[in-house]
C-alpha cells in the first residue's frame, strides 16, 4: 500500500509525464479543467494551476485516494456571487463535494447536489461532471447568521 508521501510524489510524476505525452494515466491524474459558471454566463472561469483534482491508487490497487484543491475556484465563486462568509462556506463546500463525486461518473454524466433548507441560506445547488467542471448557486448569497453559543 502506498503511503501519502509516496502517493503525492507519484501524482506529481504522472502529471509531468502526462503533460509531455498529452494524455493522463488512469492510475493517477491531475485534472486542470476546474471551472465555475453561473446561469447566463457566456464565459466560464478557468482554474488556476493550484486548483486540481488528484487521483492516486496504491500499487496493489486496493486503495484509491481522490482529493480536490479548489481555493481559487471558491474565490471565483465568491467574486461572481458576492456571497457573505457563511454562504461562501456552504457554497464552496457543496461545489467541492460535487466535484469529488463527479470524478466517479462516466462521460456525459453529471452529479448534482441540492440542499433545500428553510434557514437563512435557503437552497444550495452544485452540478459537476467527470472532468472537474462545476457550477453552483446559493438562493440567498447575503445570508450570514450569527454563530450559535454551541458552535
Amino acid at each position: 500500500m502506498a503511503t501519502l508521501s509516496t502517493a503525492s510524489a507519484r501524482v506529481t510524476r504522472c502529471a509531468r509525464v502526462a503533460s509531455r505525452v498529452g494524455r493522463v494515466p488512469a492510475a493517477a491524474s491531475a485534472v486542470p479543467s476546474v471551472r465555475v459558471a453561473r446561469r447566463g454566463d457566456s464565459v466560464a472561469a478557468r482554474a488556476t494551476p493550484e486548483d486540481a483534482i488528484y487521483r492516486v491508487m496504491s500499487a496493489n490497487q486496493e486503495v484509491s485516494v481522490i482529493t480536490v484543491v479548489g481555493t481559487s475556484l471558491v474565490s471565483d465563486a465568491v467574486s461572481r456571487h458576492k456571497t457573505a462568509p457563511t454562504a461562501t462556506a456552504a457554497l464552496g463546500r457543496t461545489m467541492l463535494a460535487a466535484t469529488l463525486l463527479g470524478t466517479f461518473k462516466g462521460d456525459d454524466e453529471t452529479t448534482q447536489i441540492t440542499f433545500k433548507g428553510d434557514g437563512p441560506i435557503g437552497q444550495i445547488i452544485a452540478i459537476s461532471d467527470n472532468t472537474g467542471q462545476v457550477k453552483g448557486l446559493v438562493s440567498n448569497p447575503n445570508a450570514d447568521p450569527p454563530l450559535r453559543p454551541d458552535g
